[in-house]
């Protein structure tokens, strides 16, 4: 999230970095693929 939110112009409100964050969360959250790759790193697979 810092690498995407810092690429963009830094907001000037509380409501516009707020705006931002969560336009940023929803973008992770329609990507499955992403989600699921954090948890095939070998420190934190979840043992089968």
């Amino acid at each position: 999230m810092k690498r995407t939110i810092g690429q963009k112009p830094p907001a000037s409100t509380e409501e516009q970095m707020v705006k931002a964050i969560l336009a940023h969360y929803r973008s992770v959250q329609r990507r499955p693929e992403r989600i699921l790759s954090y948890f095939q790193h070998p420190d934190v697979r979840y043992a089968a």
